[in-house]
């Protein structure tokens, strides 16, 4: 199977992974880890509206944790904007933190 035919699940293990994809798979790495943002940003926008405090660091906390585990996703995660909005800022923080722990 090529790259180019990579299910969305491998596609998905080799881009968080950081694996080189070529530019079709890149660009689909890309949309689909901006799809993830965005339910990342869903869930911290409904959980902000209840209010609901912990459940809001609990959703940045797994994200750092994801993205400390999958530097691909990371690296998108920096190129887009909602890394430098006020919970984009936090999620940075928390992924800093799991970095200087396990390294």
């Amino acid at each position: 199977m090529t790259k180019a035919e990579l299910s969305p699940t491998e596609l998905w293990n080799l881009g968080c992974s950081d694996k080189t994809l070529g530019t079709n798979g890149q660009k689909r790495f890309a949309a689909m880890a901006r799809s993830r943002f965005h339910t990342f940003e869903m869930g911290v926008d409904h959980a902000s509206k209840i209010p609901d405090d912990d459940r809001v660091q609990a959703l940045i906390d797994g994200l750092a944790k994801e993205m400390h585990a999958a530097p691909g996703l990371a690296k998108i995660w920096h190129k887009m904007s909602v890394s430098q909005s006020d919970i984009g800022e936090r999620v940075n923080l928390q992924l800093e933190r799991l970095e200087n722990i396990l390294h």
